[in-house]
């Protein structure tokens, strides 16, 4: 455990981030944070022995944060396969995957972080964007609603319920628009 640290901490030093994550504040669950240094450093920087799992999140992460969802993907698996009990690691996963595009993967992976953490609001938040981006609204409000009942005070579910509830009912175009 010690080591990885150590490697998260270089990771982070190499990238200039105090905190990484795949759905950093603002930018949403589908957009981690574009970070300073290549692709390579967190190979490099990050090499996670075959069963730590926390070390290939972090390092999917890295990969996510410069838009290199294939690689990210691949090691958040890793992560899974490892820790299958982990559920930020399905809901990166699944964030990944919609950044992609690919939706209804998306969405399996967020069922099964909020199936591991039923009050999982970065997971409710990002299945009900890429049930908006599919346009179905009616589920993605749902979504919204229930982060907002785990917390009231979540912007990004409020935001995101108005979006969707935009989209739906035709206001102000589309909810990629109306942000």
């Amino acid at each position: 455990m010690y080591r990885s640290f150590l490697s998260v901490a270089a990771a982070l030093s190499v990238f200039g981030l105090a905190t990484l994550s795949a759905n950093a504040a603002g930018h949403g669950p589908f957009c981690g944070p574009r970070v300073k240094g290549d692709k390579a450093a967190a190979a490099q920087v990050i090499q996670p022995s075959a069963k730590d799992a926390a070390a290939y999140s972090t390092r999917a992460a890295a990969y996510s944060s410069r838009g290199d969802y294939d690689r990210a993907i691949a090691d958040f698996s890793q992560a899974i396969s490892l820790n299958p009990k982990d559920a930020a690691a399905y809901s990166s996963r699944a964030a990944a995957y919609g950044s992609k595009g690919d939706y209804d993967r998306a969405i399996a992976d967020y069922d099964q972080a909020i199936k591991l953490n039923p009050k999982y609001v970065v997971a409710y938040n990002g299945r009900g964007t890429a049930y908006n981006s599919k346009g179905d609204y009616d589920r993605a409000i749902a979504d919204y609603n229930q982060s907002l009942v785990i917390d009231p005070n979540d912007t990004v579910a409020r935001d995101g319920r108005e979006r969707a509830r935009a989209a739906r009912d035709g206001v102000g175009g589309t909810s990629q628009t109306s942000q």
